[in-house]
C-alpha cells in the first residue's frame, strides 16, 4: 500500500511539473478552469447555486480561490522562469567538436552512414551535426522537421572504451554525477524503478545486474532484456524472452534494459511499452553484430517548439540506418539523459533538468 501511495504522490506531483511546463498562459487558463470548476462544485454543495444570498462561508471560499489564483500565478511565474533560464543555458551551449589529427575523415564511424540518416522516411532532414568527434567516440546531432524531432546518436568503439556502470543501485543520483564521479567519456540513464521518486522501489524493473565480475543482481524474467560486457567490454545482446539466472564467462558488466528494440538486425518493438506508437522522450541502447560497438540513442521530447519524440519504430530506423544490430529501450520520459566529458549535458531533458535514477551506463576511454 505504501508503494502505492508514493507512486500516486510522485505522479500528482509530475502532472504539477508538466503543467508548469506549458508556456504561463497556459497553464493559467488551466489553473483558472481547474479554481472555477473547484467553486462552482463548492457553490453547488452550499446550496449557492440557487442564488440565495452570500453566506460569510462562501465570501471565505471566494476569498481563498482568489488567493490560490494567485499564489498559483506567483509560483508559475517563478517555475517558469528558472525551467526557461535552464533551457536556454543548455540550448545555448557551446557545442565542441573534438577532431584527433590522427583520425582520416575515411575513419570516422558516421560518415558512411549520413546518407542514410538523411534520407529516413519519417521526416525531412533539417541538420545532422557532428558535435563530438575523438578517438573511437562519435556523437551526431539530429534534427528533423515534419516531424520536428532532436535526438543525439552516439557510438563507441568498445575495443578503446572501458564499460562503466556503479556497483551502487540502492540510491539514485544524477547522470553528470555519476559520469564526474568515474571521469566517464559518454554515459546515458539506465533505471529510475516504478516512479521518478527519490525512494521508489525498483519493483519489476529490475533484472541482471554484474559490475566488474561482482554480482549486484540476478533477478532475471522474461520481461528484462539486457546488455553484458565480457573483460575486453565485447557486447552481448540477451532479448527479455530468454532468462538467464546464473553468470557466465561473457557477463563481467552487465546491465539491464525496459524493452526490446532491435533482435538479431531486425525491428522486434516490445508490445509492453504503451508508448511505442507515441513521440517519447527516448533512451536507447544499441550494439553491432559483432558487439565491438556500442550505440546510444537520445530522443528529446515533450516540447513542441523544440522536439515532440520518437516513436519505437523510428528509434529502430534510426540504429538499423547506421548498422545497429541489437537494441534496447532504458528507463524513458523524463529520466532520457546523454551527458559527456567534453559537453556536459548533451540533451534537453523533458523535465528541464536530470532526473535522478538508480543505474547508469557510461564508456570511458581505455588508459
Amino acid at each position: 500500500m505504501g508503494d502505492k501511495i508514493n507512486a500516486l504522490l510522485d505522479d500528482l506531483q509530475l502532472f504539477f511539473l508538466r503543467i508548469m511546463d506549458f508556456p504561463l498562459t497556459f497553464q493559467m487558463l488551466l489553473w483558472l478552469i481547474l479554481i472555477s470548476l473547484t467553486y462552482l462544485l463548492f457553490l453547488f454543495i452550499m446550496g449557492g447555486l440557487k442564488f440565495k444570498t452570500l453566506t460569510i462561508t462562501t465570501k471565505i471560499i471566494i476569498y481563498c480561490s482568489v488567493v490560490f489564483i494567485c499564489l498559483s500565478s506567483l509560483g508559475a511565474t517563478i517555475f517558469d522562469f528558472k525551467h526557461k533560464q535552464l533551457e536556454t543555458e543548455i540550448l545555448n551551449r557551446k557545442k565542441i567538436v573534438v577532431t584527433n589529427s590522427n583520425i582520416k575523415n575515411s575513419d570516422n564511424y558516421f560518415n558512411k552512414y549520413l546518407s542514410k540518416l538523411r534520407f529516413l522516411k519519417f521526416a525531412t532532414v533539417k541538420k545532422i551535426d557532428y558535435i563530438e568527434n575523438n578517438s573511437g567516440l562519435e556523437i551526431l546531432e539530429l534534427s528533423y522537421d515534419s516531424p520536428k524531432i532532436n535526438a543525439f546518436l552516439a557510438t563507441i568503439d568498445l575495443t578503446k572504451y572501458d564499460v562503466i556502470i556503479d556497483s551502487n543501485i540502492t540510491k539514485k543520483e544524477l547522470t553528470s554525477v555519476f559520469s564526474k564521479k568515474y571521469n566517464i567519456d559518454v554515459a546515458v540513464n539506465g533505471e529510475a524503478g516504478t516512479t521518478p521518486g527519490k525512494f521508489a522501489p525498483l519493483g519489476q524493473w529490475a533484472g541482471n545486474y554484474i559490475v566488474n565480475g561482482k554480482v549486484i543482481m540476478m533477478e532475471d524474467t522474461y520481461m528484462r532484456p539486457f546488455l553484458s560486457f565480457d573483460k575486453n567490454s565485447t557486447a552481448k545482446y540477451y532479448p527479455d524472452k530468454l532468462i538467464v539466472k546464473t553468470p557466465n564467462s561473457d557477463m563481467y558488466n552487465v546491465i539491464w534494459g525496459r524493452f526490446d528494440l532491435l533482435i538479431g538486425g531486425k525491428i522486434a518493438i516490445d508490445n509492453r511499452d504503451g508508448t511505442k506508437d507515441n513521440p517519447y522522450p527516448r533512451t536507447i541502447v544499441g550494439i553491432d553484430q559483432s558487439g565491438k560497438r556500442a550505440f546510444f540513442l537520445i530522443a528529446d521530447g515533450r516540447k513542441p517548439l523544440y522536439s515532440i519524440g520518437m516513436t519505437m519504430k523510428i528509434c529502430g530506423e534510426v540504429l538499423l540506418a547506421v548498422d545497429a544490430f541489437d537494441a534496447m529501450a532504458c528507463d524513458q520520459g523524463g529520466s532520457s539523459m546523454m551527458y559527456s566529458k567534453i559537453n556536459g549535458i548533451i540533451n534537453r531533458p523533458a523535465d528541464g533538468n536530470e532526473r535522478i535514477v538508480y543505474s547508469h551506463l557510461g564508456f570511458r576511454l581505455k588508459k
